[in-house]
């Protein structure tokens, strides 16, 4: 019961900050992820220390902040440095992730995706000027920007 009261006050207290920031400034804090963590650290404090132990950095990073817009550059420092620690925890102890395709993933995507045109263009070039594939071979044409077409 007491678990679920300190998270029911961390999300008050997000809550309460969302108010007073600027959208740009609750993103560029990551409170929406925070508020998420935070309920994973309480659904794991009952099983691990660890998350135990990061409830009361969760509540000393939210009270560094709380007096927004006149955080010093070390609390912003220490809250990303904090907030980073958390995320580390929840992904190598517990094996959570954040939703969404992993860049690498996309970017393997999008490379075959774009090299298959130039595939199919390559493979339908060299199958229409093999010589088995036309009766002569005429070569190819290599066109200028003043609009002449010169074969060759």
């Amino acid at each position: 019961m007491e678990d679920n009261k300190w998270y029911e006050s961390i999300e008050k207290e997000i809550n309460s900050l969302k108010e007073k920031m600027s959208e740009e400034d609750y993103n560029y804090y990551g409170l929406g992820l925070l508020l998420q963590a935070a309920k994973r650290v309480d659904d794991f404090s009952s099983e691990c220390e660890e998350c135990d132990s990061i409830k009361e950095k969760i509540t000393s990073i939210l009270a560094c902040i709380s007096n927004w817009p006149k955080t010093t550059k070390e609390e912003k420092e220490n809250y990303i440095q904090v907030f980073r620690s958390i995320t580390e925890h929840l992904k190598k102890q517990h094996n959570l992730r954040q939703k969404g395709w992993p860049l690498w993933i996309l970017t393997i995507i999008g490379g075959l995706l774009g090299a298959l045109p130039g595939l199919i263009g390559v493979l339908s070039g060299m199958q229409a000027t093999h010589p088995s594939a036309r009766a002569e071979n005429v070569g190819f044409s290599l066109f200028f920007c003043n609009g002449g077409c010169y074969n060759w």
